[in-house]
């Protein structure tokens, strides 16, 4: 009767244990829609503790938002370190907006020392996951050699691939560009190998 009984509260204990394990995967989940749909709504008043909360859970994109509103100043003070701190956290878990926007703060030293090569690395992290702005960043790094040695024709390269894929500030960039009296179709062919060479590794 005893072994029954204590059959009883073991099925017990592990029924509200795997209840509360449901509820707060649940939970963790609605805090990271919650931010997710506050920060692009732009409401950043709740979007904030939502964000909070999310990256309290170890959701990678919460963190990120979080970082992007401590580093704008977004409901709240203005905490540039404090913010690319927590970026960081979601370039180093693969999120392509992060990546960008810890390049940019290596390149323009927002909340980081400057560090061209930094930047440049998370740069490529980002475009090769298909951001197109920071392919966009990429070609200004590679046509000022701003943390590599200067290659226009990766440069141009890496401007058509962010300009085929919607960039305005690209497609003036290349505008600029053409205008040029050195840019050649010979230029535009070593380019355009470079471009083809970039664009089949991406995604992957």
């Amino acid at each position: 009767m005893k072994w029954i009984e204590l059959s009883k509260i073991r099925r017990v204990r592990y029924f509200l244990i795997m209840l509360f394990t449901l509820l707060s995967g649940l939970a963790s989940a609605d805090s990271k829609l919650d931010c997710y749909k506050l920060f692009y709504s732009r409401e950043f008043e709740a979007a904030r503790p939502a964000c909070a909360i999310a990256a309290g859970d170890g959701h990678a994109y919460g963190k990120y938002l979080l970082g992007v509103m401590h580093l704008r100043g977004l409901a709240g003070p203005k905490q540039e370190k404090a913010g690319m701190a927590l970026i960081a956290e979601g370039a180093e878990a693969g999120i392509s907006d992060a990546q960008r926007d810890l390049g940019m703060g290596y390149r323009l030293g927002v909340g980081l020392p400057v560090d061209y090569e930094r930047a440049l690395y998370w740069y490529k992290k980002s475009a090769a996951a298909n951001n197109y702005l920071a392919m966009s960043e990429l070609a200004g790094m590679y046509l000022l050699g701003l943390g590599t040695k200067e290659d226009p024709e990766r440069g141009y390269a890496y401007a058509t691939l962010s300009a085929d894929r919607g960039n305005e500030k690209a497609k003036l960039l290349l505008k600029q560009i053409d205008s040029s009296p050195e840019i050649t179709e010979d230029f535009k062919k070593r380019a355009k190998k470079i471009r083809d060479e970039i664009e089949s590794t991406i995604g992957r």
